[in-house]
């Protein structure tokens, strides 16, 4: 019987070693340090999403912001280079697409070409080009509200990093997320408390985590309690992890952003992603991918050089107002036939005295002057459009072959 009772006591010591226990499996550092990085940061993948979104948002005049979106999105990257393109459209409480609602944006950024281009329904491309490469990169990989769980515009590579650096502890025991075991962090950063719920049978991705900030916060750079917010609540959940090769990857999720206004307006965003495809090892000439894929004749501003620019056979040219190209060629036209014509009559008085030799008329020689100003001015112009189109073709041709 001895024996019995001291096999029990082993027993029962394994079986209580095996339960999930937080102080003997890892520590805050070790669990923020094993979980992957985005999807969309320092790799080459391409992917296509599907997303929906419910926009429930009261304005000050006391109207309501009420929509339905749906959109899907290409997003391809290799390290810096982008290209992403996002169609959506605005449905009725029918589900039906509303007209004049379609909207495409188009956003890439190569070695040398930095474009961000829109086109609503109705209307040409038009938008930047030559713009911040940084910023592109990063809006590009959230397209603003759409899958940052995926690309971690508000997620991973944002609060990790600074949870990494602060106090952040362990709740005591391990909590299920749709039966999977996860521990859960709890940590505040200088801008937000966090509370992330992290699966170790998951490649130690999140499966659901929350992103609280009160109007002294600051949201990209700007206090909240300027646009009058006292409350923002970010809540990733539903999030899906899918094995591909040996990585294991989100691959769908929900996210709703929660904001509380100080006149006591509440505005509520719920965005539901979903990869249709993704592809850790794409095979990028085959995809014909970081083109500028922008139909012949969008116009393009580059605000910081004060230029603009024509998409010309998927490069970028000077833009030339044509309209504005003709009516100065039929102005100097006019000109020079208003001044033809405005020759004086010769005096008969006058007609009789011979001009001396190697003279010159003064009125023939202001109207020679006056028509090789107008033709030296067309020709520099044309010189000019032309030295600036090789500059651009030159500076982007490695880009467009």
């Amino acid at each position: 019987m001895q024996y019995s009772g001291y096999f029990m006591c082993c027993v029962f010591v394994v079986l209580v070693s095996a339960l999930p226990s937080v102080a003997q499996a890892d520590t805050v550092q070790d669990i923020l340090g094993r979980i992957p990085a985005p999807l969309t940061v320092g790799r080459a993948v391409a992917m296509d999403l599907e997303t929906e979104a419910f926009v429930h948002r009261p304005r000050k005049d006391g109207s309501l912001d009420s929509r339905h979106i749906v959109a899907t999105i290409s997003y391809t990257r290799d390290g810096e280079r982008v290209h992403s393109r996002r169609t959506s459209h605005v449905l009725d409480n029918n589900g039906n697409k509303r007209p004049n609602t379609l909207s495409t944006r188009l956003q890439l950024a190569t070695e040398g070409m930095v474009v961000d281009a829109q086109e609503y329904e109705g209307r040409s491309y038009f938008g930047d080009a030559n713009g911040d490469a940084t910023e592109l990169r990063k809006w590009a990989s959230s397209e603003h509200d759409t899958g940052c769980f995926l690309s971690g515009l508000v997620a991973p590579d944002m609060f990790v990093p600074e949870l990494l650096a602060t106090d952040s502890k362990l709740r005591p025991d391990m909590e299920d997320i749709d039966g999977l075991p996860c521990y859960v962090i709890e940590g505040k950063t200088e801008q937000e408390e966090v509370v992330a719920w992290v699966c170790p049978e998951k490649g130690w991705n999140f499966l659901k985590y929350i992103v609280h900030k009160t109007g002294e916060n600051t949201l990209e750079e700007t206090p909240l309690k300027e646009s009058g917010i006292s409350d923002w609540t970010l809540t990733v959940d539903n999030i899906e992890i899918k094995k591909i090769g040996e990585e294991y990857v989100p691959v769908a999720g929900s996210i709703t952003h929660s904001m509380a206004y100080d006149d006591g307006r509440r505005s509520e965003i719920r965005l539901s992603v979903k990869a249709t495809s993704i592809d850790l090892a794409p095979d990028f000439d085959a995809m014909n991918a970081f083109r500028l894929d922008l139909p012949d004749g969008a116009v393009l501003n580059d605000d910081a050089g004060g230029l603009r620019y024509e998409v010309r056979n998927g490069g970028l040219v000077p833009y030339v107002d044509t309209r504005s190209v003709a009516a100065l060629e039929q102005g100097v036209a006019a000109f020079l036939e208003a001044e033809k014509s405005s020759t004086p009559v010769a005096d008969p008085a006058q007609t009789a005295v011979p001009a001396q030799s190697g003279q010159q008329s003064p009125f023939v020689t202001t109207r020679a002057w006056f028509r090789w100003a107008a033709v030296l001015m067309i020709v520099i112009g044309t010189a000019a459009i032309v030295l600036s189109v090789f500059r651009r073709r030159r500076k982007s041709s490695g880009t467009h072959t």
